[in-house]
């Protein structure tokens, strides 16, 4: 197990000894402000990084699922991911309040 910064993590230590993932899994989420813009870009920033290391470290055929508050930046994010996956789907688990704008997105048949 790795724990630290997403932004310092190398992709050499989050591979280790394998050549690449067939998943990519991120449950991050930002320390959030009360300030619903500035935690929705907070969550983006991380989205965006997860996914840019799902992009170089998952093998062809691989699944991402990476977790965002539902923003502006919501369907640049989607767009990103239907060029690289062959199935994509928003999730909204049920256990996530009904006011909460956390989704899940999930890319499966990476290319």
């Amino acid at each position: 197990m790795i724990v630290g910064d997403i932004f310092t993590t190398t992709d050499d230590e989050l591979l280790g000894p394998h050549k690449a993932f067939d998943a990519v899994l991120s449950d991050m989420a930002p320390d959030t402000t009360g300030i619903r813009s500035a935690d929705q870009a907070r969550s983006a920033r991380l989205f965006a990084e997860a996914l840019a290391r799902a992009i170089r470290l998952l093998a062809p055929g691989g699944a991402f699922v990476g977790k965002l508050f539902q923003g502006p930046d919501f369907e640049d994010v989607r767009k990103q991911l239907t060029s690289r996956f062959a199935d994509v789907k928003i999730i909204k688990p049920d256990s996530s309040r009904a006011q909460s704008i956390e989704i899940f997105l999930v890319g499966k048949g990476f290319s």
